[in-house]
């Protein structure tokens, strides 16, 4: 049996099977709907079953029956802190790893190679690079070779922190088995995109600014909108025909990319089905956002305006690693059915809104051209609402 038993749209693209394959019939290529999947070659094709055998998708959660503790914690490091999405919790624990265990770090970056700029997962030997592994990528990272890479790390003897999706985790882990200097972190994810929904945005907004985006960064602190804190944007680094360069910010509300992916339109269809989107996690850590609502904020003292992670421990290795970078931290423990919530992707797969539909549906038939318009249409409404609305409260009082 092989890979090919497996139905496409359960397929997470995680590339592990490409790794695996002992004659390299497998080659991991774009299909129609732009999502890389893995493609097998029968003319070389051996028949071993490898493939099957490291498959995530094909095999059962490897998440295990444990008392999980969840904490709401941040990194008082403001420099890790303020390059994070949140509160900068897997930049303290990649610091711990190269700096005291002298060890390695994986995680996604944005890369751009050859004119083009792609999420993939690199390894990093010492802090100086760890920003390039900072901050949410709101896309699939491309992990081609990256299994044995891990793998040959592992095999000196060098301590590892591998941080990717739940099933690229999974993955990783059916590809080097159980491994004392392996430690895992994931991460509560929503789904991830095509690179055709990515790849056609930057073209659609390089045409119409006349410039060529060499990095993206998909979270940014420090911006308002209505007095608010939106750390969500599509801020880009860009050079033009004058070979001046550059960013520029669309905040994710007018951003026709981030507008699908926060409607939960155009992820992977595996991705819909996640067998991951639950407490059975295959990594030692999970970590995520946490914004504390105003009851929580007065329980537990936590500060308004501080940036927060949260952590759920999965394992005895996770409590050991938390043990070990616990001191570094500020956190607070806090029940997990008051953490679960938070999360609504730690307990059901990711489903896509009626607005996301329709949206989705406008892309397919007149590209990002016609689907930026009707946002900012749907956006000048809701402003206009806001607004009346606005005008009535004050009235009122």
């Amino acid at each position: 049996m092989t890979i090919t038993s497996l139905k496409s749209e359960l397929c997470c693209g995680c590339a592990v099977c490409y790794d695996r394959c002992p004659v390299n019939a497998i080659s991991m290529r774009e299909n129609a709907e732009g999502y890389i999947a893995p493609v097998i070659d029968v003319a070389l094709c051996i028949d071993c079953g490898q493939c099957a055998k490291v498959c995530p998708q094909m095999n059962g959660s490897q998440g295990r029956d444990y008392q999980k503790q969840s904490y709401v914690c941040f990194d008082p490091n403001t420099d890790r802190e303020g390059r994070s999405s949140s509160g900068g919790m897997f930049a303290l624990i990649a610091t711990y790893i190269l700096e005291k265990e002298h060890g390695v770090v994986y995680g996604a970056a944005m890369v751009y190679e050859n004119d083009i700029l792609q999420c993939k997962h690199k390894r990093i030997e010492n802090t100086k690079d760890l920003h390039l592994l900072q901050g949410s990528k709101y896309m699939q990272s491309h992990t081609n070779g990256i299994y044995k890479q891990v793998k040959d790390d592992l095999k000196s003897g060098r301590t590892v922190l591998f941080s990717g999706t739940s099933c690229q985790v999974a993955a990783l882990k059916r590809f080097v088995g159980e491994n004392d200097y392996l430690f895992t972190v994931d991460l509560v994810c929503h789904g991830v995109p095509s690179d055709k929904l990515f790849r056609d945005y930057i073209h659609f907004v390089e045409l119409k600014n006349h410039c060529h985006i060499t990095n993206v960064s998909f979270r940014n602190k420090g911006y308002y909108h209505f007095g608010r804190e939106d750390t969500y944007s599509f801020l880009y680094s860009f050079t033009n025909d004058k070979d001046q360069t550059g960013k520029k910010r669309i905040p994710s509300y007018k951003s026709a990319f981030f507008v699908l992916f926060r409607d939960r339109a155009g992820y992977r269809l595996s991705c819909y089905h996640c067998k991951y989107a639950s407490l059975q996690k295959p990594s030692d850590i999970t970590l995520g956002d946490f914004i504390p609502c105003d009851n929580e904020i007065k329980r537990y003292g936590f500060i308004k305006k501080q940036h927060y992670s949260s952590a759920i421990i999965n394992n005895e290795r996770g409590m050991g690693l938390w043990n070990l970078i616990s001191s570094h931290t500020i956190a607070t423990r806090i029940p997990m059915d008051e953490m679960l919530p938070h999360h609504g992707n730690l307990q059901a797969p990711s489903a896509v809104t009626e607005r996301g539909r329709k949206f989705l549906s406008v892309y397919k038939i007149g590209g990002y051209e016609k689907l930026q318009k009707c946002i900012i249409k749907a956006y000048c409404k809701s402003e206009i609402i806001r607004f009346i609305n606005r005008l009535k409260f004050k009235r009122l009082f």
